[in-house]
């Protein structure tokens, strides 16, 4: 008798986005409204034929001492590259308030939650950071 062995392979790739020297700082308040006025072209094209849609992404972020974030890591896309990559290139470029725990010299990781959502005549975005 000849059995049959099937084997899979995952493959799993992270993103991961890092800030120019020069680049400017931004809030996250800042990101939330770029994304915003962002979303008014992306959500046409995320909706296609549904009346609505929504989601989340998530976004590991490095974060040293002074609240600058060194390293954003993409770890749940929308399934859009192009806003997954506005999102990481303006998840790379904040300024958060620093933690207590912070003023060590081991950079902090921090989790950002991205959750938005699209109609046809409205959206929205919210931002959510957590210390992991």
């Amino acid at each position: 008798m000849i059995g049959l062995f099937v084997a899979g392979c995952v493959v799993h790739t992270t993103r991961y986005f890092i800030s120019p020297a020069a680049a400017e700082r931004i809030t996250p308040t800042v990101m939330r409204d770029r994304v915003n006025a962002m979303m008014v072209l992306e959500c046409p094209r995320l909706r296609a034929s549904r009346d609505s849609t929504w989601g989340a992404v998530g976004i590991a972020l490095v974060v040293d001492s002074a609240g600058l974030v060194q390293r954003a890591s993409m770890r749940r896309g929308s399934g859009s590259a192009s806003l997954d990559d506005v999102l990481g290139a303006l998840a790379a470029q904040l300024r958060l308030d620093p933690q207590p725990r912070a003023r060590t010299a081991q950079p902090a990781t921090r989790q950002l939650a991205v959750f938005y959502w699209c109609s046809r005549t409205a959206g929205d975005v919210r931002l959510q950071i957590d210390s992991m």
